[in-house]
Order: structure tokens, then sequence, then C-alpha cells
């Protein structure tokens, strides 16, 4: 990998992630999701040490010139309510697709899915795209954006998460700023 697709790789990782703000005491509610840039940074660090992380993390991170700002634990919440919310009410009318990766949770993810499916009062028009190789989920949700969906929603772990948030990104830049990106965690 050459050192412009590392910092390419490393950009989207600082700007599709978001790191929360909150106490020390919290960290185990939220299980290190708190700390997504840090995770996606530094991937093989266990939950419980990316705090101390963000020491390491942040002068790389402004040495990039990317913002490193993290809102309360509160208003994030808040953020994705609202978002959330506002997904709900505009679905009526949206092109929706869902990306599902069959590996994830080792196949539980896609019968999980199927479980759920019929369950999910959806109106208008939707596709859903069954993934096998992790490698192209990238490559078909942005084909799926470039062929007029209004959101796409991924359904599967941190890496599916982050390889369909990867395709709203060109050169650093969402090139899809109209649309909407949601996530369904199969637990």
């Amino acid at each position: 990998m050459t050192k412009d697709a590392k910092l390419h790789q490393f950009e989207q990782q600082v700007i599709a992630s978001r790191t929360i703000q909150n106490t020390k005491s919290l960290d185990w509610l939220f299980g290190g999701l708190n700390f997504q840039i840090e995770h996606h940074i530094c991937p093989s660090v266990p939950s419980h040490r990316l705090r101390a992380m963000q020491k390491f993390v942040k002068p790389k991170i402004e040495r990039s010139s990317l913002p490193y700002d993290f809102p309360h634990w509160q208003e994030a919440i808040t953020d994705v309510h609202r978002h959330f919310r506002n997904i709900a009410r505009s679905s009526i009318s949206m092109k929706t697709c869902f990306i599902i990766n069959s590996k994830a949770a080792s196949g539980r993810a896609l019968q999980k899915w199927r479980k759920i499916e019929p369950t999910l009062a959806l109106k208008g028009k939707r596709d859903v795209i069954i993934c096998s190789e992790w490698q192209s989920i990238k490559h078909k949700a942005r084909t799926a954006l470039e062929q007029g969906a209004d959101q796409i929603v991924a359904v599967g772990g941190d890496g599916t998460v982050g390889q369909v948030a990867n395709a709203f990104f060109e050169d650093s830049e969402n090139i899809f700023p109209d649309r909407s990106f949601a996530v369904l965690f199969p637990s």
C-alpha cells in the first residue's frame, strides 16, 4: 500500500468515525463504541485501553489537519436520535438499499436479517444486496448510490459499516451529501 493510499484510508477512518466525550466511569457502558476513531486507527487495541490511545491518536490527526473534536455523549445521542427520526419521516419516499454482509458474525447477521426483514414496515422502493465477499461491500454500496439510492443501510459489524461509509467518499470528500446512511447491528 502506498503512502498516499494509507493517508487516504486514515482520513476516511477519521472523517467517517466519531469519538464521544464521556467520563471514564461511563466507558464500560459504551463498551468501547465511544472511541470509534481510536478503534479504527488502532483496531488491535482492546476497548478498555482506547481512552489511553487518545494521547497518541490526537497528535497524528492534528498533523494531518483533520478535525479531532468530539461531542458530549448526550449531544451525540441527541444527534443520532434526530438523524434516525429524520430518516424515518422521509423513508416513505426514499429508495432504500440494504447491504448485508452474509459473513458478519459468522453468518448470524444474514440469519437475523432474514428474521427481521418481514417485520420491517418499509414503504417505498427498497433493494437488498447480500454480499459474501467483504471487499465487494464498498463497490456495491457505491453502485447503489450512483444508481439513485437515497439511503444505504449497512447490516453487519463495524467492518461492514466502515466499507459502506467509505462508499460515500472520494478523496476525503462526501460525494453524496444528500444521501442517508444508517446501520443495523444484528446482535
